[in-house]
């Protein structure tokens, strides 16, 4: 399908991406390329390389198909800012082969918040990435004192810190950032943290969440269940209700909303989109369909969306 949309400063041919954890590799670059996405999201990154939560193989992903969720303790594995920014400029031209955008999630996990983001986001920029998607909503991540990262969209005071301190580089580069936020469950901190989004003036767009914290004892995560997220269909109600209140609150403002998580087929794309969203990404949704192929996969969702506006 061939269908324009802007997502910030981005224009994009397919309503439909992949979020954050999906993307790891050039390889795998390469390979979402080659389907129907309309852009790649590579990450998380974060200043120092993480091993994620399972060096001894335990278990920390669990998807349950009959009743449609995903939890996850992954930890946020990865090989930090200084590999990926060596890498970007291979990535970036796999995904341009393909007349793919490439963005890449980065996430701030230190007690300097505003810091972190100005340095990963500074070298994300400036290593060529078309976007940089800020990960402001990871509750999975463990610092080495044994404590909990801060989620910076639970902080409004450090989420405008962070965001002010990108100004000056949002500007010199003439793009603003995406940021994904965590679940505002009460409407006052949506409103709350949308309102200290749309003034900052850094960002473009906004990608409503893709995981919600959970016990992961009861989801049967092995390593950090305390620290776990669910994600996948079981989330579908609470994701649209993210979705339409993001868009309530930033209407007006010429941020754009993305929506992420739950989705699986093209009728639920539709759904998201008929509440306002741009487009839609997922993760479950490309860890899922291993056997089907990503490529495959793809062209079946984007049919079905396809099928449901013409419906």
């Amino acid at each position: 399908m061939s269908e324009t949309i802007r997502i910030g400063h981005l224009n994009v041919d397919s309503p439909w991406g992949n979020a954050g954890g999906v993307v790891r590799s050039v390889e795998d670059v390469a390979m979402l390329a080659r389907s129907g996405v309309g852009w790649i999201e590579a990450g998380s990154y974060t200043t120092d390389p993480r091993a994620g939560n399972n060096p001894r193989g335990e278990k920390v992903y669990v998807h349950n198909a009959d009743q449609g969720y995903t939890a996850n303790s992954l930890g946020m594995p990865n090989k930090g800012i200084e590999v990926a920014v060596q890498q970007i400029p291979t990535m970036v031209e796999a995904a341009h082969a393909q007349n793919k955008p490439f963005i890449i999630n980065v996430a701030p996990v230190s007690a300097d918040p505003a810091g972190e983001s100005r340095r990963l986001v500074a070298k994300a920029m400036y290593a060529g990435a078309d976007a940089v998607l800020l990960n402001a909503s990871c509750p999975n991540v463990e610092t080495p004192d044994g404590s909990r990262s801060e989620v910076l969209s639970y902080s409004p005071g450090a989420l405008k810190l962070t965001l002010n301190a990108l100004r000056t580089i949002v500007d010199k580069k003439g793009q603003q950032i995406f940021i994904r936020v965590s679940p505002m469950i009460v409407a006052d901190r949506c409103e709350e943290t949308m309102s200290i989004i749309r003034e900052s003036g850094s960002v473009s767009a906004v990608f409503t969440p893709n995981t919600w914290p959970i016990d992961g004892t009861l989801f049967g995560l092995q390593v950090n269940p305390e620290m776990g997220g669910l994600s996948g269909p079981y989330t579908k109600t609470q994701s649209c209700r993210e979705t339409a209140n993001a868009v309530r609150c930033l209407k007006g403002s010429a941020i754009d909303v993305v929506s992420s998580s739950g989705i699986m087929n093209g009728f639920e794309l539709a759904t998201r989109m008929a509440l306002g969203a741009v487009a839609g990404c997922g993760t479950t949704f490309f860890y899922e369909s291993a056997e089907e192929g990503w490529s495959a996969a793809t062209d079946r969702l984007l049919w079905e969306y396809t099928e449901a506006q013409t419906a």
